[in-house]
């Protein structure tokens, strides 16, 4: 679930950042009396985009810390599972 997640949200980083651009070139081409209004519209596709970046980035930390633990319990299993062999062996030989 998280891998779609960080997808999405990437997808949607990447259609923002384009429209972005695509404003901030049509606010160089178009008169003045409308620029404002392109200007308000890009100033709040900013604000969507740093949203965005800081759902991704907490989506990232989340998915690390979540492969963190796997690959913690899955070495603290080990250690047991290895730990119990030991035992295992030291009783056999008695």
């Amino acid at each position: 679930m998280r891998h779609e997640e960080i997808n999405t949200l990437q997808l949607r980083l990447e259609r923002i950042d384009r429209q972005i651009v695509r404003i901030r070139a049509d606010i160089d081409q178009a008169p003045s009396g409308e620029q404002g209004s392109m200007k308000t519209e890009l100033d709040q596709l900013v604000k969507k985009r740093r949203t965005a970046g800081e759902q991704l980035a907490r989506a990232r930390l989340a998915a690390a810390e979540s492969w963190q633990e796997e690959d913690f319990r899955a070495a603290l299993f080990a250690t047991f599972d290895d730990i119990g062999r030991r035992i295992d062996r030291m009783i056999g030989r008695h």
